[in-house]
């Protein structure tokens, strides 16, 4: 993760930093105000509510469909 960082500081377009080409804070300056990552966000933030609503509604209801009151739980269903 320290080595992400550190080429993160330098510009280079194949992920080699290079000493001569030390770029800072630029390429955060960059992503902060490129459109592109306020899409990704966008996107990330839809797919993350969506599926995760999705998996729990979908895991809840056989789950709920399954279960029985806890005042007929001891009730025998044989007639007397």
């Amino acid at each position: 993760m320290a080595e992400s960082i550190r080429v993160s500081l330098y510009d280079g377009r194949d992920l080699v930093p290079r000493p001569d080409q030390f770029a800072g804070l630029l390429n955060y300056r960059w992503l902060a105000r490129s459109p592109a990552t306020l899409t990704a966000i966008r996107v990330t933030l839809v797919y993350v509510v969506v599926t995760t609503l999705g998996a729990t509604l979908l895991a809840a209801w056989p789950a709920l469909s399954c279960s029985t009151p806890r005042s007929e739980a001891g009730r025998s269903s044989a007639p007397r």
